[in-house]
């Protein structure tokens, strides 16, 4: 959207020229060191470069992670010195390098072959849509604070709300439907009906899910109201994604290796 405007100026540039590269950028940061911190001899993390394995999804993570980062940057420049036609050149390296940063852990978490329950097909489109629900949350919290104005915001509700209902969808059919083998099933059950049921029905389904798609419909229904809804729509929404991804990763543990 951003990328094939003709003139970029005013709340649009400060939010998508400028707020969305800082954004991305923070927790581009913060994903790094956090791979970084989780490495055996953190001190050797150069050696991902150096020395690097490159049939390892941790490694291209870290270079997809790096030029997506840099890419960022170099939007939040062309756009503060308004330049705009390179801010369309970064428009399709954005996109994609967007899409892998958000994405290469399916990959990542296919390599821990001894974790049937990670071994989805379903893990890399629901990456996907909760980058997409974590874009429109983080912009529609931010077009709050800025004002945004009526045509951004509605977007946001509708990219937001479209978002959340395809996740929810894509979980219901990782975790009710078929599985491939008994360890899935375990972990799946452990989710919903196990140990891990409070967080997945409660945080995750009705507070993170249920609560934010009835607070966008009435966003829709409500103009005024709607910017303020959106950014609260957007924190619950977030909350309930961290909720999920807590669910996923030790369910995927629980079921020993033998």
């Amino acid at each position: 959207l951003y990328g094939l405007q003709g003139t970029l100026s005013g709340t649009m540039n400060a939010l998508l020229g400028l707020g969305a590269p800082v954004i991305g950028g923070f927790f581009i940061v913060i994903t790094l060191v956090l791979l970084i911190a989780d490495l055996k001899r953190p001190e050797r993390a150069l050696f991902l470069v150096t020395k690097a394995n490159h049939t390892s999804w941790l490694v291209w993570g870290g270079y997809i992670l790096g030029v997506f980062g840099l890419i960022e940057a170099a939007w939040f420049g062309a756009a503060l010195f308004g330049l705009f036609d390179v801010v369309r050149w970064l428009l399709i390296p954005a996109l994609l390098f967007g899409a892998g940063a958000a994405g290469y852990s399916a990959f990542l978490f296919g390599q821990a072959e001894g974790r049937d329950f990670w071994q989805s097909p379903l893990m890399l489109p629901i990456l996907l849509v909760q980058a997409v629900m974590a874009g429109a949350a983080g912009l529609g919290l931010l077009g709050w604070a800025l004002n945004a104005g009526a045509s951004l915001s509605n977007l946001f509700t509708l990219v937001l709300l479209s978002a959340i209902v395809l996740h929810v969808l894509l979980i219901f059919i990782e975790v009710f439907g078929s599985h491939s083998n008994s360890h899935v099933a375990a972990a799946a059950r452990y989710m919903t009906r196990g140990g891990l049921k409070d967080t997945f029905w409660g945080p995750f389904f009705a507070v993170g899910s249920l609560v934010p798609i009835v607070m966008l419909c009435i966003a829709l229904a409500v103009p005024v109201a709607e910017p303020a809804l959106l950014g609260m729509a957007g924190i619950v929404a977030l909350v309930g994604l961290y909720a999920y991804e807590h669910c996923f990763v030790v369910a995927g543990q629980i079921v020993p290796l033998s």
